[in-house]
């Protein structure tokens, strides 16, 4: 792997946006800890350190079954997975080696293998249905090929919705695990809330609830971009 590998987190002359509760937090400090990192660290290597780190958080996610405090690890292995994910393109935009088409593949490869890394975890440990896990990953899969469509289409690389975005993510499963800690450590590692005289786990109320929001993201933003795309390119005149 070159040392120096150039990435950008958006297509080229794609406007990047980005606006979340904690966007302003990473934008100041982001470029300073970019900046504090010693040479030997490359974007290429804090990519792979985030596809690693996801790697490791399914695997967490599957052991905390067996142990719950597992799930700590996962929550440690989220940070790392922040830096990685968020420092490659910082870093390459701090030492002015952007390769925006470069880094725009490999970023949503990355990006994809680790949602797929996170969702088998869940839905493969007694944490979280499986059927939950899989939809879940296709609601994600569905905003992350919208995300991409309207970069090409409208030149916006919208990676935030609602305030929310990865980050914001990150920040809610490490609650929802100190929360599930919590559940399995004081009650029962077993116990199931209630919903409709349906017992569902925690995990599964949090999978369903993101994957409906996700789902429901996805079709505002398709009516959203579907009109401004239709008054950019309105239809041709009917001939009588």
């Amino acid at each position: 792997m070159p040392a120096d590998h150039q990435m950008s987190d958006e297509p080229a002359e794609a406007k990047r946006i980005i606006v979340t509760l904690t966007s302003r937090f990473e934008r100041r400090w982001l470029p300073v800890i970019a900046a504090a990192l010693p040479r030997w660290v490359t974007p290429d290597i804090l990519t792979m350190t985030g596809v690693a780190a996801s790697l490791l958080i399914g695997l967490c996610y599957w052991l905390s079954g067996r142990n719950r405090d597992w799930l700590w690890a996962v929550n440690l292995l989220l940070v790392v997975h922040w830096l990685g994910d968020s420092l490659d393109g910082t870093l390459a935009r701090v030492r002015k080696i952007e390769r925006p088409r470069y880094g725009f593949f490999v970023d949503h490869a990355a990006d994809a293998v680790a949602a797929l890394a996170v969702c088998l975890g869940l839905g493969f440990s007694p944490l979280m249905d499986v059927r939950i896990a899989l939809g879940l990953l296709l609601s994600y899969y569905l905003m992350m090929i919208l995300v991409l469509m309207l970069a090409y289409a409208l030149r916006e690389f919208k990676i935030s919705y609602g305030r929310f975005g990865p980050t914001e993510l990150r920040l809610l499963l490490i609650a929802a695990n100190i929360a599930l800690w919590v559940q399995m450590t004081w009650f029962s590692a077993d116990r199931l809330i209630t919903v409709l005289d349906v017992p569902i786990r925690l995990m599964d109320l949090l999978g369903m609830g993101a994957g409906l929001g996700l789902a429901g993201t996805f079709v505002g933003a398709f009516l959203s971009g579907r009109r401004r795309l239709a008054r950019l390119e309105p239809p041709a005149p009917r001939h009588r």
